[in-house]
């Protein structure tokens, strides 16, 4: 990573972005891609999405995928400024209230059955909304590779381009227990078929989180937690066809995404699920 993404923001910066000289940068946990650093004032707290000068692009494509999101109604933060100071181009947004999901359900026992049901529906209103003209370019998170193409065997909707998160999984989506309340890390987003994305967020479901609980009480909270997703999703979207090919597809794009961030071991258990669903299709 770039320093300029990488090291703490500077008071010059933080001003430049229209905040006060006593605002306290603190780093964040959990972030994919570029840094995210939180950000806390006298009047209240941001977030601040740091990357280098010549990634303007990318800061484009997430601002306007959650403005897209809120517009449509979804608990995103508010984009307050977009602009690259100096080498850095920045993304300043208002804070997302809640805990993750994923601490929700494992650490403080909310209700797997409601919290995923409601998951699935957001997503599924998500999927409703057009994508907007900056992430309908040629080459984005989706780019197959020729054995994800043979997989979905043309399965994907050409004229489908609605707004998809691809990250949409328990440690980006927040809660109060009760109810979501927010979606952050849109560095993936883009326009495309709504079963990529769904396929995507059970697969991490599947193959990331599963694997990493322990004890009877949490794996059962995490299969819940699958399951009244795609029941949510499915009773506010309808069944969607050919999903084992999407999950199949799903699958090999995210041993792809962690390649090389995950231990062999891990990586090498997830690709012999993924290999049997690829098998699966084949057949």
């Amino acid at each position: 990573m770039d320093d300029a993404a990488a090291r703490e923001p500077s008071r010059s910066l933080l001003v430049a972005l229209g905040l006060p000289g006593t605002a306290t940068a603190h780093p964040t946990t959990g972030a994919s891609g570029a840094p995210v650093w939180r950000i806390d004032t006298p009047a209240g707290r941001y977030a601040l999405r740091l990357r280098p000068f010549n990634e303007e692009m990318a800061t484009r494509r997430e601002a306007s995928a959650m403005r897209a999101a809120q517009s449509g109604g979804l608990p995103v933060a508010e984009v307050v400024r977009e602009e690259t100071v100096g080498d850095a181009s920045c993304l300043l947004t208002s804070w997302c209230p809640g805990e993750t999901l994923a601490k929700a359900v494992l650490e403080d026992g909310a209700d797997a059955r409601r919290l995923g049901r409601a998951c699935g529906r957001l997503q599924a209103s998500l999927h409703a909304i057009e994508a907007p003209s900056e992430l309908a370019t040629p080459r984005s998170w989706l780019t197959q590779t020729p054995e994800e193409e043979r997989v979905l065997g043309g399965g994907i909707d050409p004229r489908a381009a609605r707004l998809l998160h691809l990250d949409f999984h328990p440690l980006n989506i927040l809660t109060d227990g009760q109810a979501i309340t927010g979606v952050v890390d849109w560095v993936n987003a883009a326009a495309g078929d709504p079963r990529q994305d769904l396929a995507r967020s059970l697969a991490l479901l599947n193959l990331a989180l599963l694997p990493m609980v322990e004890g009877t009480a949490a794996v059962a909270a995490v299969e819940l937690l699958t399951e009244a997703w795609l029941v949510g999703y499915e009773e506010a979207a309808g069944p969607q066809p050919l999903m084992d090919r999407f999950m199949a597809w799903a699958g090999l794009r995210t041993v792809r995404d962690l390649r090389g961030k995950w231990p062999q071991g891990a990586l090498a258990a997830m690709e012999e699920t993924v290999n049997a669903w690829v098998r699966a299709v084949a057949d």
